[in-house]
């Protein structure tokens, strides 16, 4: 069994295919069921796809969690997440309906050659670092050495990034913790 220490691990979700709130919905009580604690979650944002701009926004999400599963398990088991719910990958970052990347785990650096963490283009993406600052703005990168709110306020990150409302399918309630503290207040350094 790959258990041990807890580790507070950042998981970023996309899906740009069928019910995109749906199976973001899904994927979070999927993860329930595996061993992984939901203990916060970001608003729902739609996002513009990067890469392979010719196929439908995404919506995506951020959940921060906590699990006994090592890092390369947790990798497995949402990669067959994604497989049960239908994901192929056929195009390099084309259409999905899901997909859910490892971005932090803990203040750990792992590189091996399935697994790269902290997620290795995060700080380009706003489709993650909006969550990520919504929920965690204090967190800091253990490779750049900076909070995800100085990250953001740089200004490297790419795509348009739009908070949906919670009638775009995002529930509430306490099965699925929201959280709803719209305006983002990004600290000072």
């Amino acid at each position: 069994m790959c258990r041990g220490q807890v580790v507070f691990y950042y998981l970023g979700l996309g899906s740009n295919r069928g019910d995109r709130a749906g199976n973001l919905v899904n994927a979070v009580c999927l993860l329930g069921e595996r061993g992984v604690s939901i203990l916060k979650r970001s608003s729902l944002y739609k996002t513009e796809p990067l890469g392979v701009t010719d196929q439908p926004h995404f919506y995506n999400c951020v959940l921060k969690t906590e699990s006994a599963l090592s890092a390369s398990k947790l990798l497995e088991v949402t990669q067959e997440i994604e497989r049960s719910m239908g994901r192929r990958r056929s195009i390099e970052k084309g259409p999905r309906i899901l997909d859910i990347d490892i971005l932090f785990a803990g203040d750990r650096i792992i590189r091996t050659n399935s697994l790269t963490v902290p997620h290795p283009r995060l700080h380009l993406r706003n489709f993650v670092l909006r969550p990520l600052l919504e929920i965690s703005p204090s967190l800091v990168h253990p490779v750049l050495k900076k909070t995800i709110g100085r990250i953001y306020r740089e200004g490297s990150g790419k795509g348009e990034v739009l908070l949906l409302t919670a009638d775009a399918g995002w529930p509430e309630g306490e099965d699925l913790p929201i959280n709803h503290s719209y305006g983002v207040l990004i600290p000072d350094e």
